[in-house]
């Protein structure tokens, strides 16, 4: 099955490549009754790198903007630490990149699936961003049957110049809006209805909601664990201390027993805490009762930053203000900058049982 669907993705390229004004345009494919079969993404980035993106519904492909978004700023700001962005992210996607960028093996690999390897100058990758914690994996069946059902589509005789159609309607629009389409689910022909509609927010979106709310969540650590830490202060310390939320490079390796995230600290010098943790606010307020209590002082103010650090502001705000202290988001972290992903990830394996974090 999977070969079919190699051997099908040059003919999409072929067709997307030809037209020019094909840059940057989102379409939906809704039946006669109004329902929205999948959506169909078309982009192009700043180094002109091309990418065909398939998603079930308005939700993944709105998630997959938001996701970009952050990727963009995360390359200004916080470096390596861009992948954390990629956790928002849903859909399937075929990125198609220079030639020299695919050693031997991965060559062979698309030999073997049936694409037409020889003379092509640019080669696809296909990612599946559907398993949270499983950043790039591989289709499933039922993926690769979707994004098959989709090409097919495209590929079918007439569709092609309804697609062009509907990336008119487009034009005078902003990014943020999709071009519509009717799917008949039968013959598989589609027409352009000639309008767009606006996509909805991101922050309407039930999952991610914490990660923009801006209202901080209350205390939720008990009152003998609060006392027992204010007791433990000695004083406050002149420089600010870093704090960031990120997911963790052993999670994203497809180990995460433990938690999915990691919560790490550190001063002007180095990394001083590393815990995993899961996006639960008791629990992370009694991690920070515990970095209080190893430092037995306060610094003057937590400073974080990153995709997931609106996030965190808000689960340990409140706190931090009955300790005397508080926490500010900034564009970036000096210290937190100087470790890569893999030097946290070994930092973070020296102080962890590797067999407690296995399913």
């Amino acid at each position: 099955m999977s070969q079919e669907l190699y051997q099908m993705i040059p003919l999409l390229l072929k067709k997307v490549k030809k037209q020019t004004e094909l840059k940057n345009a989102a379409f939906a494919f809704q039946n006669k009754t109004g329902a929205v079969k999948f959506f169909f993404l078309i982009e192009k980035n700043q180094l002109q790198d091309l990418r065909l993106l398939f998603f079930k519904n308005e939700e993944e492909l709105v998630r997959y903007r938001l996701s970009e978004r952050l990727v963009s700023m995360s390359d200004e700001v916080v470096g390596e630490e861009k992948t954390e962005a990629f956790w928002f992210r849903k859909g399937i996607e075929v990125q198609f990149v220079k030639r020299s960028e695919f050693d031997e093996g991965e060559m062979e690999y698309l030999k073997q699936k049936g694409y037409p390897v020889k003379g092509a100058r640019e080669l696809p990758i296909i990612s599946s961003f559907n398993e949270p914690f499983d950043l790039f994996a591989d289709l499933k069946k039922s993926e690769i049957t979707f994004v098959q059902r989709i090409t097919t589509v495209l590929l079918q005789e007439g569709n092609w110049e309804e697609i062009l159609k509907a990336a008119k309607v487009l034009k005078q629009k902003e990014e943020d809006f999709y071009s519509v389409l009717e799917y008949n689910q039968k013959t598989k022909q589609i027409k352009s209805l000639g309008i767009t509609r606006k996509e909805m927010s991101f922050d309407t979106i039930e999952e991610l909601k914490p990660f923009f709310q801006v209202k901080p969540e209350p205390i939720v650590v008990s009152d003998f664990s609060l006392l027992r830490a204010k007791k433990m202060i000695q004083g406050i310390l002149t420089g600010s201390c870093e704090i960031q939320l990120t997911l963790s490079p052993i999670a994203a390796m497809g180990f995460y027993k433990k938690g999915a995230f990691m919560l790490a600290m550190a001063d002007e010098r180095e990394i001083i805490f590393l815990q995993e943790t899961d996006l639960d606010t008791k629990a992370i307020q009694n991690y920070i009762l515990e970095i209080i209590m190893m430092m037995e002082a306060v610094p003057r103010r937590f400073i974080t930053s990153g995709p997931f650090a609106m996030r965190l502001s808000n689960m340990i705000d409140q706190l931090l203000k009955r300790l005397g202290t508080d926490i500010v988001i900034l564009d970036e972290l000096p210290t937190m900058n100087r470790y890569s992903n893999l030097a946290k990830m070994d930092l973070l394996l020296s102080q962890t049982d590797i067999d407690n974090l296995l399913f």
